[in-house]
């Protein structure tokens, strides 16, 4: 199967989870969004999604979860993780 996002085919194929934040900086020149990008967002809106706010999916995470504390080493992990994409990746 093709995806015209492999992420986007990633994500679905595995049931996955995705927090989406976009602020249009790259994705825009004067006023005119890039075509592979109107292109992405055209293709997730068309599946069957659930797009709701961040508080109510993590909500909805939260309680499907039995105990939803991290242990220190899990948190160690995630802050490892982060750290690691920032120095990689910036901020952006």
């Amino acid at each position: 199967m093709s995806h015209d996002g492999p992420d986007q085919g990633r994500l679905e194929e595995e049931g996955g989870a995705c927090i989406m934040y976009n602020h249009l900086g790259g994705f825009a020149d004067r006023g005119r969004l890039d075509d592979r990008f109107v292109a992405l967002m055209r293709r997730l809106s068309a599946q069957n999604g659930w797009f709701v706010p961040v508080s109510a999916g993590l909500d909805h995470l939260l309680a499907q979860r039995s105990d939803p504390v991290l242990s220190e080493r899990q948190r160690r992990q995630l802050e490892r993780r982060w750290l690691r994409h920032k120095i990689c990746f910036g901020s952006a």
